[in-house]
């Protein structure tokens, strides 16, 4: 708001400054009628006075310009307008009439600018509300990794992945607090070389690892946590060294000395984790799926599916002409129209969800 308020004064000012101008020349104009001033000093003068227009003009917008670049984002308050264009007089040419104004434009003045949507207005409004959703909201680190994961991904759909990463890491944390009954430890504060076999117990608890016939209830996830924390270990050194709010290391303790432990944590996961979780988790991975082999369906059932499809969706898109307000026809539609564009494109997992409306017409 200072800011604002001070561009309008400056604004007032020169709009005095210009009315002064406009009274002086109206003056000169009227005394140069009364001596009968020849038609060439009037073109020279109406030159001049050009030259004197384009170089007050230049010189506005240079202040202006200078100004603008003087403020940083984080003196501008958010607000939803962007700019404004305040069309000011300029000078007034006594030779083609009073009632005729010559106008210019002021460069826009930013007062403010729509910010990309952030990590609180894109993933946390999808999460279930439960205390594994709560402790990754209050974690800095599970946050932080969650804002970087946005960033490498385009998709809107990367969401419910974002989502899913950080809830593993919040069930990763809270079952480490109950091993080592420290329920006030944040997730930074367990990439530490010494404490890197209580978060092997941990994953194997969240993961189901039964020591007997070493299998996994979720194996996927005891591999998906083996990279989240090799790319948490990288964004914990990353806000370290930019001394991010809530990761500035005390006077008594030594960034250098910070950044070796998390290095070396990150050093036992890199080697261990294959030896200790992962190549076990794989083997019962594949094991389950030889258990359960895949059932290729034959082309009279495709067909047969897909006709009883179609002609559930023309019923209910009958349905929903003759009433529009009808929900339940209207999620059934949708369904038959997913289920025939998966039906159609078997070669790729995932392009459907990625398919808008506007692809389907071009297609």
């Amino acid at each position: 708001m200072a800011y604002y308020e001070k561009e309008q004064a400056r604004l007032q000012a020169l709009h005095d400054e210009i009315n002064r101008e406009e009274e002086l020349i109206d003056g000169e104009a009227e005394d140069s009628e009364q001596d009968n001033v020849s038609e060439s000093n009037h073109s020279t003068t109406t030159e001049q006075s050009d030259d004197d227009y384009v170089s007050g003009a230049e010189k506005d917008s240079d202040v202006v310009e200078a100004e603008e670049r003087s403020f940083t984002d984080d003196e501008f308050e958010e607000s939803d307008t962007s700019a404004c264009d305040i069309p000011l007089t300029h000078r007034m040419n006594p030779y083609v009439g009073k009632d005729k104004t010559i106008w210019r434009r002021v460069p826009p003045v930013t007062l403010g600018r729509k910010k990309a949507k952030t990590l609180q207005e894109i993933v946390f409004s999808l999460m279930k509300a439960d205390d594994i959703a709560f402790q990754a909201k209050k974690d800095l680190l599970i946050a932080h990794f969650g804002e970087s994961y946005l960033k490498k991904h385009r998709r809107e759909q990367m969401a419910y992945a974002c989502s899913n990463r950080m809830r593993e890491l919040s069930r990763l944390l809270i079952n480490y607090r109950t091993i080592t009954n420290n329920h006030n430890v944040a997730f930074k504060g367990i990439s530490e070389p010494k404490k890197f076999d209580a978060v092997i117990t941990a994953v194997r608890n969240i993961t189901g690892y039964d020591h007997l016939k070493k299998t996994f209830t979720a194996p996927s996830l005891a591999m998906h946590l083996g990279t989240s924390l090799k790319l948490i270990c990288d964004e914990l050194i990353h806000l370290i060294l930019r001394e991010t709010p809530g990761f500035t290391c005390k006077p008594s303790i030594n960034i250098k000395t910070s950044i070796k432990q998390i290095k070396y944590f990150k050093e036992l996961a890199l080697s261990r984790w294959n030896t200790e979780l992962a190549s076990i988790a794989n083997k019962d991975l594949l094991e389950k799926r030889w258990q359960k082999p895949l059932l290729l369906p034959f082309v009279s059932d495709v067909q047969q599916f897909r006709d009883g499809v179609l002609k559930l969706a023309s019923n209910f898109q009958k349905t929903l002409v003759d009433n529009q307000t009808n929900i339940n026809a209207y999620k059934l539609h949708v369904q038959c129209v997913l289920a025939l564009l998966i039906l159609f494109n078997r070669r790729r997992i995932g392009d459907v969800q990625y398919l808008t409306i506007k692809d389907n017409k071009m297609i």
